[in-house]
């Protein structure tokens, strides 16, 4: 059995601030029941499954490929790797070069991060261009 060090929580905030790829369904919540009124409370929740922190199942690039609940728990759990790539700018790639850098220590994760900082433009025009993983340094990932 796997000693865990440390569990990093990257997921963010969900609410009706939450920014969305323009053209999605925006995040609402709304109270449906209350303890006063039906004995318990529960709200109706709507969104994109798109929203906040997710993942990218293939199904979203592909009809064919699996949704999130078939995907196995290995893809989100284990020694994971950050790799500092703040110094990104918008819409530039992550490269395979920059990635082999780390070869060595890929070797030995599960998980590859990226750390762009990125998540500090939400709420900006900025936040939609991103950095981005290349191709080739994707492909080399998954290998």
């Amino acid at each position: 059995m796997r000693k865990i060090k440390k569990i990093v929580d990257l997921s963010h905030d969900l609410t009706a601030n939450t920014p969305v790829y323009p053209g999605d369904p925006v995040p609402s919540f709304s109270v449906a029941t209350t303890i006063n009124n039906e004995g318990y409370n529960l709200f109706t929740v709507v969104l994109g499954s798109q929203s906040g922190s997710h993942v990218d199942a293939p199904y979203h690039f592909n009809n064919q490929g699996a949704t999130v609940e078939k995907m196995d728990l290995k893809y989100f759990l284990g020694n994971g790797l950050i790799i500092d790539v703040a110094h990104k700018k918008r819409k530039e790639q992550i490269t395979l070069e920059e990635i082999r850098k780390h070869e060595k220590a890929i070797e030995s994760a599960d998980i590859v991060l990226f750390k762009t900082n990125w998540y500090k433009k939400a709420g900006t025009d900025e936040f939609y261009d991103h950095p981005f993983l290349s191709k080739t340094g994707g492909e080399y990932l998954l290998l």
